[in-house]
């Protein structure tokens, strides 16, 4: 793959010795090269980033523009908290770096002083490049599917759009922007002969989503093990219920099996262990037990089964000092399954019981 690296760097030398860095490396390792884009001021940076397509950025700390000698490091705060790509910084000063989003794995400091450090930077970046090509293809796609939601969803109703009263463009663009995602989203999860099937892993949201308050299907590290929120969010939000009801996790209920059967997936099972592990993991999929919900693994390989018999409530205002122990929530396509098996759970009636002998 090709990697679109832009380099700020306002030291003609510097630039000199990097264009050649990046010619060994690409001449050594065709498999992951580099494109190189070049800008010598932070104005130039920021252009080429609102610009164009980049996978990753190198910057100097000290640029020339900006506001401030340190304008190397406002730009790699961009780049990776508005424009989603890494970025490194290489000066000879590294320790005046201020790093806003400091401990992030996007983010990478090197020291000029070092006379392999061109070498080392282009090394990091080649490191991620099955992230960044991930990435790069993912904002392809939702390019691609934006595209069918603008031309067959937001513009046949522009009109209707524009004749919102009151709204000003700012709140449009936010209207707008949701309508985006939401049928992006939508597409996107859509079964199809072409659609790419759901993963486990798609069933979490780590870190939570909401991060001000719980929210339903916030899974909490308790003592006791973990549980998971069932009361509804708008309760929470606008605080009309407490205390808080939430469901116990049981992580051994499935274990024994579940190690058993996902073994017996694998190519080099026979035939029937690999039916029979299929059928398996199905009912748990098709969720079989009405008192039970089934949940993928969260950590440790350990699958979840929220016991619908096992309940407990906490207080709104505890919940909310306990978010330091929330490790996930159930994404949302996965969310109302959760909660309408809940709901239907508590409101089975069930029927008298008849005496069968009378049947005779």
């Amino acid at each position: 793959m090709s990697i679109r690296l832009l380099f700020v760097e306002d030291d003609k030398a510097q630039l000199s010795l990097f264009e050649d860095a990046i010619k060994e490396w690409n001449e050594a390792h065709p498999e992951v090269s580099f494109e190189l884009m070049v800008a010598t001021t932070y104005e130039e940076g920021l252009a080429q980033l609102s610009r164009l397509r980049l996978d990753a950025a190198l910057l100097d700390l000290r640029l020339k523009g900006g506001e401030d000698k340190l304008a190397g490091s406002r730009l790699a705060d961009l780049c990776v908290l508005q424009y989603g790509i890494p970025a490194a910084i290489i000066s000879g000063h590294p320790a005046d770096f201020d790093r806003k989003a400091e401990g992030h794995e996007m983010l990478a400091v090197f020291d000029k002083g070092d006379a392999d450090a061109y070498d080392k930077a282009i090394k990091w970046f080649a490191d991620l490049s099955p992230m960044i090509e991930v990435l790069d293809g993912t904002r392809r796609n939702i390019q691609a599917r934006g595209a069918s939601v603008f031309y067959g969803r937001v513009w046949p109703r522009w009109n209707s759009y524009e004749a919102l009263a009151g709204i000003g463009a700012k709140q449009l663009v936010g209207i707008v922007s949701r309508q985006y995602a939401s049928h992006i989203a939508d597409i996107l999860g859509i079964d199809s002969e072409d659609s790419v099937k759901w993963h486990p892993f798609e069933n979490y949201i780590q870190p939570a989503l909401q991060e001000i308050r719980p929210h339903t299907g916030d899974v909490f590290r308790f003592e006791d093990g973990l549980w998971i929120v069932l009361t509804p969010q708008c309760d929470m939000a606008t605080q009309k219920t407490d205390p808080i009801l939430l469901a116990y996790c049981d992580t051994e209920a499935l274990l024994e099996d579940w190690k058993q059967h996902a073994a017996s997936l694998k190519p080099a099972s026979s035939k029937s262990k690999r039916d029979g592990a299929e059928k398996y993991f199905r009912k748990l999929v098709n969720q079989f037990e009405p008192a039970q919900h089934f949940l993928p693994p969260l950590e440790d390989g350990k699958p979840l089964v929220v016991q619908f018999k096992k309940l407990r409530t906490i207080p709104l205002a505890d919940l909310q000092k306990s978010l330091a122990k929330r490790i996930a929530s159930v994404a949302s396509p996965f969310l109302s399954n959760l909660t309408q098996r809940f709901g239907s759970y508590v409101s089975r009636i069930g029927q008298p019981n008849i005496d069968i002998s009378h049947f005779s």
